[in-house]
């Protein structure tokens, strides 16, 4: 992950330990994954045993780990980290 934007310079990582929250904001993701992924399972499929529920739940939760991970991280620096126009370091050309 980068330190700061390339652009206006905004430092993504203010404090070290700053990113520990994401972990409330992942384990919210992976609630609304596995909320899901069971309600479409009972939904659709009327004789889905519950082990083989688990063991759906348990794959996809893997397989979708880095994508819950990185969006995590996303949402948290979005709930903490503003970009400001008025601050950035855009260059201005003169006539």
């Amino acid at each position: 992950m980068r330190g700061e934007c390339p652009k206006c310079k905004v430092n993504y990582i203010p404090e070290p330990g700053f990113y520990f929250g994401a972990m409330y904001v992942s384990y919210a993701l992976g609630v609304v994954v596995f909320v899901t992924i069971w309600a479409g399972a009972n939904w659709f499929f009327t004789d889905v045993s519950v082990w083989t529920q688990i063991i759906i739940l348990t794959i996809l939760i893997i397989l979708l780990s880095p994508l819950i991970f990185a969006l995590s991280k996303i949402i948290y620096a979005n709930i903490f980290i503003h970009f400001d126009k008025n601050t950035s370091n855009r260059v201005e050309k003169d006539d």
